[in-house]
C-alpha cells in the first residue's frame, strides 16, 4: 500500500515535466523531472513527460484492490455499490485535472 502511494505521488510529480507550468504560467522552479533527466540516460529525450500521468491508474488500481481485500465480504451489497460509485468517477476526474482539454 505504501509503495502504491509513493508511486502515485512520484508519477504525479514527474508528469509536470522539467519546469513548473501552472495555469498557463511557466515558473523557473525546476521540478524533479529536470534533475532526473540530467542523471538518468535517455530521460532527457522524453518529449512529453505528461505521459507519466497515464500510469497513475496502476497505483490507484492496487490501492483499490487493497481496499476491496480489506472490506468484509459479508457486508451488504450497498457497501460495494457505494465503493464503485465513488471510485469509478475518480479516474475521470484525475484525467481531467492532469490532462485538461485546451
Amino acid at each position: 500500500m505504501l509503495i502504491s502511494i509513493i508511486l502515485f505521488a512520484s508519477l504525479v510529480v514527474l508528469s509536470f515535466g522539467p519546469l513548473l507550468k501552472w495555469q498557463n504560467k511557466v515558473y523557473s522552479f525546476q521540478m524533479p523531472f529536470y534533475w532526473l533527466s540530467t542523471f538518468l540516460p535517455g530521460l532527457s529525450r522524453v518529449r512529453a513527460p505528461g505521459r507519466f500521468g497515464m500510469l497513475i491508474g496502476l497505483p490507484l488500481g492496487s490501492c483499490l484492490a487493497f481496499v476491496i481485500y480489506k472490506i468484509n465480504l459479508k457486508q451488504s451489497y450497498k457497501t460495494w455499490l457505494a465503493l464503485i460509485v465513488l471510485v469509478l468517477p475518480g479516474d475521470r476526474i484525475l484525467a481531467e485535472i492532469f490532462n485538461p482539454h485546451v
